[in-house]
């Protein structure tokens, strides 16, 4: 046990140099320097064995913060989307004190406040300007272009590397759900499962377009080169597709939909197209779809493994609704409801949440992305998508559409978590005008950063 807690305390190590930075360079260069490269390269599934159990990435976030917090609470301007958050935080700690006991329910609180709280504060506080937030997409592209590469590894000899290089200091926890599909292995990265690495590299392939529409984003804010950019794009498509993870593929052509609608000329010509193909298109193939889904899994695996999956996530939804009605209101708890033989992983992030925190916490979760979805369209209808903040509400905007469609085939876990509250974050910066306000405020501080331009 003392070996076990001795090599665990290597995940307070980005916390550390998080603080250092802070206080030397200021928390925007922690969350560039530090926090991202953790969040993209560690996995968050590996913690230390003391109270709060906190990960890398956790531990790098208090810090940052703190001191964000400290210097500009005085000028926090709240939203309707800030209480939802806050909310949606409160009712899992409830529902765990209600069903499980007080400690627990101070355990869920203090990870869901690393998770959730902070990354989305230190989004909003921190996203200051073009330059700053095209550092934000390198970081995060370069990353996951790196974590893309690796995987070839993985989808091919069939052992992850972040598992092979970490899971001695960690005994007994393990980074990645191991799946197998035609004869390869699914690869999961740093990032749990390969559902959640397929959600974020379609995320971070969205976060490299959006320089290309902003008129000087080629070279005044010194994103990538264009060769690196193609190269980058490149291995993060490959990286989604080695996943073979249909949920976040459909997610990132929905995505793409929505930035083609968002960036049409004639917006109004776009949407009357959409709708009509929609018509024509999308209800035969949602026919087909449920056609497809709605047989008993013994069947579909005689048709395949594709289509058995499909069946299992739409026999969850059957029995599992039941199990829900029973305890409606605060749900069962973290990982405490009954389970129903042969249906041991729930890969439904809306049903998961109401069988752990019960309805109440679903609804608030299901507001907060439709809040999410509606205001940065709002931005989007008023800003055009070659100016900085029509860029950003359409990149937030495509971004919350992946991870809603995500995660109907799995649950909101681990780096994916992080990657929606920083991308609200981003998103309600960007629809308050958060920029303005804080630009005078961040170019004084150690940020280094020199902006061209403020935007009007």
């Amino acid at each position: 046990m003392n070996n076990q807690l001795d090599s665990s305390l290597i995940a307070g190590i980005p916390g550390i140099i998080a603080l250092i930075v802070c206080m030397r360079r200021g928390p925007e260069r922690a969350f560039v320097d530090v926090y991202l490269p953790t969040l993209m390269l560690l996995p968050d599934s590996y913690h230390w064995m003391i109270t709060g159990h906190l990960s890398f990435n956790q531990t790098a976030i208090i810090p940052i913060a703190v001191f964000v917090l400290f210097r500009s609470w005085r000028d926090w301007h709240w939203s309707f989307c800030d209480l939802l958050v806050i909310t949606y935080v409160a009712l899992q700690a409830v529902s765990q004190y209600i069903n499980v006991s007080y400690w627990d329910a101070q355990n869920v609180a203090l990870v869901a406040i690393c998770n959730v709280i902070f990354p989305y504060v230190v989004a909003k506080q921190t996203l200051a300007g073009e330059e700053f937030f095209a550092e934000i997409s390198k970081r995060i592209v370069v990353c996951l272009t790196a974590v893309a590469i690796i995987s070839v590894y993985e989808f091919r000899m069939g052992r992850n590397p972040f598992d092979m290089i970490l899971m001695p200091f960690f005994p007994g926890q393990s980074s990645a759900i191991w799946q197998g599909r035609y004869g390869f292995l699914r690869p999961a990265g740093p990032y749990g499962h390969a559902i959640t690495a397929a959600t974020i590299f379609a995320v971070g392939y969205r976060l490299s377009r959006w320089p290309d529409w902003v008129p000087h984003g080629q070279d005044g804010m010194h994103f990538l080169g264009i060769g690196a950019k193609r190269f980058c794009r490149a291995w993060l498509v490959l990286g989604a597709f080695m996943t073979l993870s249909r949920g976040p593929w459909l997610g990132a052509a929905l995505g793409a939909i929505v930035v083609w609608l968002g960036r049409a000329r004639n917006r109004k010509r776009a949407m009357v197209i959409f709708t009509v193909l929609i018509l024509l298109v999308g209800i035969p193939l949602f026919e087909a779809a449920k056609s497809y889904v709605w047989i008993e899994r013994a069947q579909a695996g005689a048709s395949g493994s594709m289509q058995e999956t499909a069946a299992y996530r739409h026999e969850l939804l059957e029995k599992y609704i039941a199990v829900v009605e029973e305890r409606p209101d605060w749900g069962w708890g973290r990982s405490a409801f009954p389970a129903i033989d042969g249906l041991r992983s729930v890969d439904n992030n809306f049903l998961l949440l109401a069988l752990n925190y019960g309805e109440y916490a679903l609804g608030v979760f299901v507001l907060m992305l439709l809040w999410l979805m509606g205001r940065q369209a709002g931005v989007c209808r008023a800003h055009d998508s070659t100016s900085f903040q029509g860029a950003v509400a359409l990149t937030s905007l495509a971004c919350v559409v992946i991870i809603t469609v995500s995660i109907t085939t799995t649950a909101l876990l681990w780096t994916s978590v992080q990657i929606l509250f920083l991308t609200a974050g981003w998103g309600e910066a960007i629809a308050s005008r958060q920029p303005l306000r804080v630009l005078e405020k961040v170019q004084r501080s150690s940020l280094g950063l020199r902006f061209s331009r403020v935007m009007v």
